[in-house]
């Protein structure tokens, strides 16, 4: 009996192993299909093993939800581990890990509660596995939520108290979501305690830190960690020469970018498309479209092909230039070449040609959009609201608004940026405080955009005290103030002559690791010009070009029209000759500051030379440089030729604003023809174009001083039904219009009506 028992013992343990074996094979075969993507056969092996009485053992299991979990199927991972259970097979410390990290690779932070608690459960504790993938999970999502990246911290410290010690895989990952965040003096910490602890760091290392100091423009730290590769003797990559170029583009730093591409080439490093989209895309936004010309050829013949985001933005360059024949060209060229424009590429095409004002030409390419099945995103709504915007197009904004609302686009903090703008353009700053408040009462956080707008609308106003109280708020809710926040306060400061308060921003600006940009040198200079203060302009242009920062056509700009403005034609030329010489395509802005410089001093012949220079480059003239030209014929009483300018402007597509409008009321009543004023003043009603202050100031004076008393009365009214306070301006120009028609006692009357 006992050697019977023995025997059947024996043969159990046979039979046992030579199912363990078989179990073995087929885990083989499923790890094989699953490579092979064959999920549907890996779950029939899973079922047919059951269906023979060989049971599929954990790493049976495992290997199918590692794979699903790869495949980013986490619904089917989390079935076959259901599967799992309900089998009475145990999961092991890999299984729970697998789903972990499946469940953080979908964001499915509840889910992933859940599972760490059922692991728990089961008797296991997080290893060092666990811990990697849940701190990498919480650090991914980190930069968009703060509450996770504590998460991460908090792991971080808990598996050191655990005694588990950090790999080289969990500093990567907490010290790549320091970057990813921001954070970058917590990334220095991590980066320095790596180092101390003899983990070898690679180039890949390296590359996040220059890319988190590239990031917030710390150019010295950025050279002390090349220094650190030379000494190392660790050779920087594309991806290395990629990030400079990209911060050295954004900087104005050109001379630099020139360096580094030609020092890629003689280290046989290959650009890659990131390389010339970069450099494209950089060299456009610094005006420096003949550069880019140059790269987008240079791909086209050697090499790699240019893609959607290559003609995306070079669409976009040209737009910016107002050279729309030859954006619509590439846009052809891109179709012919295979490539079909994508959203970001129709969306350039309907921004362009709304910041020209021909809102006909921008809803073709709307229609051609939305008639491929292109959904507009919100960012598309965001131009279009920020183009009908522009052009006080209030009914069709709201309209625009509403089909957004309507197909459950809920507005974003970039659609709240543009309405806020918009309001701020249009001077309604009370409007862009109501949607500053609707937005935090719809839970949206403001960020630095969005307080950026605000200091900028009240700075616009010269409101110096509700600019720096947004300011504080802005720093007491834990935003950091960017480049643009501080570029926007010098520049507001600027022009309110606040000098001090401007200096004492440069300075916090640089103590902040921010260096003095393009932008920061042209709000300089162009506040010193605005000042008189030419000498501290032409000094702070001469110290930029020490620096290496080169000046580009805006700050030229700043200068021709600063000269002009004193009467100095020779010397505003003498920046206008060495910004050619050197390349610098003159755009719409520096045509029109040429064309009422020459304008404002009656200097005719050299204004209609600049003008035929202008078409000749096939420059079309914006809504900026037509209201010039009707300024400068306004001024030499050339009323009729202000008419013909103001209907070739319509006959063009593009929309007057509320300045043309202005002017031509403003030449009619300098003639005292009150009736065509009304009428202009009649269409630009009909037009849906609001008047603004300057507007009301203009129809007040032209009235009083064709003693047209009552009309000037009702113009009072109504402008202060509109809500616009009367200003300065408004009160002289009613002073003076009662004291030259001899009626000394009737101005307070007039004003308190």
């Amino acid at each position: 009996s006992s050697s019977k028992l023995g025997r059947y013992t024996i043969q159990r343990e046979d039979v046992d192993q030579r199912i363990e074996g078989i179990v073995d094979n087929y885990n083989v075969l499923l790890d094989d299909c699953l490579k092979l993507n064959q999920y549907k056969k890996a779950e029939e092996l899973l079922n047919e093993m059951k269906s023979k009485g060989m049971k599929p053992n954990p790493l049976s299991y495992n290997i199918v939800i590692s794979t699903y979990i790869g495949a980013d199927k986490i619904d089917e991972a989390r079935r076959i581990f259901q599967e799992m259970i309900s089998e009475n097979v145990q999961p092991d410390i890999i299984t729970f890990n697998h789903m972990i990290d499946g469940y953080l690779k979908a964001n499915k932070f509840k889910d992933l509660e859940d599972i760490y608690l059922e692991m728990l459960s089961y008797g296991f504790e997080p290893d060092i596995v666990t811990y990697n993938s849940m701190i990498d999970g919480y650090m991914i999502d980190g930069y968009m939520k703060l509450k996770h990246l504590k998460k991460s911290e908090e792991l971080f410290q808990e598996m050191i108290s655990e005694g588990i010690q950090p790999d080289v895989v969990t500093y990567t990952s907490i010290f790549d979501g320091y970057i990813k965040a921001n954070e970058i003096n917590k990334a220095t910490k991590i980066f320095e305690e790596m180092k101390s602890k003899g983990i070898k760091l690679t180039v890949q290392d390296y590359n996040t830190m220059i890319n988190g100091y590239a990031k917030s423009n710390q150019l010295t730290k950025v050279d002390q960690i090349l220094n650190e590769m030379k000494e190392n003797r660790i050779e920087p990559d594309r991806f290395t020469y990629n990030t400079l170029i990209d911060c050295y583009l954004k900087l104005g730093f050109l001379h630099n970018v020139k360096i580094l591409y030609q020092e890629m080439k003689l280290k046989d490093i290959q650009p890659d498309r990131v390389t010339y989209n970069s450099m494209i895309n950089g060299y456009i936004k610094s005006n420096n479209m003949k550069v880019s010309e140059e790269l987008f050829e240079e791909m086209k013949l050697k090499g790699p092909k240019p893609n959607a985001v290559t003609y995306t933005s070079m669409i976009d360059g040209y737009m910016k230039l107002k050279h729309l024949k030859k954006s619509e060209e590439l846009f052809q060229e891109m179709i012919s070449e295979g490539i079909q424009p994508v959203r970001s590429t129709y969306t350039c095409m309907i921004d362009g040609f709304m910041k020209v004002r021909e809102v006909e030409r921008a809803e073709e390419y709307l229609k051609e959009m939305v008639s491929k099945g292109i959904k507009l995103n919100d960012l598309a709504y965001s131009v279009l609201l920020s183009g009908y915007g522009s052009m006080g197009l209030e009914e069709k904004s709201q309209k625009i608004y509403q089909k957004m609302i309507s197909q459950e686009i809920e507005p974003d903090i970039e659609t709240y940026n543009v309405m806020i703008d918009n309001h701020i353009k249009l001077n309604l700053m009370e409007k862009s405080i109501e949607i500053f408040d609707s937005m935090k009462g719809k839970g949206i956080t403001p960020d630095v955009r969005t307080y950026t707008s605000l200091i900028h609308g009240y700075l616009k106003k010269k409101d110096i005290k509700s600019a720096t109280k947004v300011y504080q708020d802005m720093i007491e809710q834990g935003i950091k103030p960017n480049i643009i926040t501080y570029n926007s306060m010098i520049n507001g400061f600027l022009k309110s002559d606040q000098f001090d308060k401007a200096k004492d921003i440069l300075r916090e600006m640089k103590s902040k690791g921010f260096e003095p940009d393009l932008l920061t040198y042209t709000s300089i200079v162009d506040g010193y010009m605005k000042a008189n203060k030419l000498h501290k302009a032409t000094q702070i242009f001469e110290y930029m070009k020490l620096k290496g920062i080169q000046p580009e056509v805006t700050f030229y700009t700043c200068m021709i029209d600063g000269f002009m403005k004193v009467r100095e034609v020779e010397r505003a030329e003498e920046y206008l000759k060495e910004m050619v010489s050197k390349g610098i395509k003159l755009n719409d802005l520096a045509y029109s500051v040429l064309l009422s410089g020459y304008g404002s001093m009656g200097l005719e012949e050299k204004s209609q030379k600049i003008y035929q220079k202008m078409i000749s480059q096939e420059i079309e003239p914006d809504i900026e440089t037509y209201n010039v030209m009707i300024d400068n014929h306004i001024k030499l009483n050339l009323m009729e030729k202000s008419i013909e300018i103001f209907d070739s402007m319509k006959g063009k597509g593009i929309t007057p604003d509320v300045r043309t409008y202005t002017s031509l009321i403003h030449g009619y009543l300098k003639k005292k023809d009150i009736k065509s004023a009304t009428k202009v003043y009649q269409d630009m009603i009909e037009q849906g174009i609001k008047p603004n202050i300057i507007t009301y100031n203009s129809m007040i004076n032209g009235f009083l001083k064709s003693d047209q008393f009552d009309k000037a009365k009702d113009i009072l009214r109504e402008m202060k039904s509109k809500g616009f306070e009367p200003d300065l301006l408004t009160y002289t120009s009613i002073v003076d219009g009662y004291m030259k028609a001899n009626k000394l006692q009737k101005p307070l009357k007039f004003l308190n009506i």
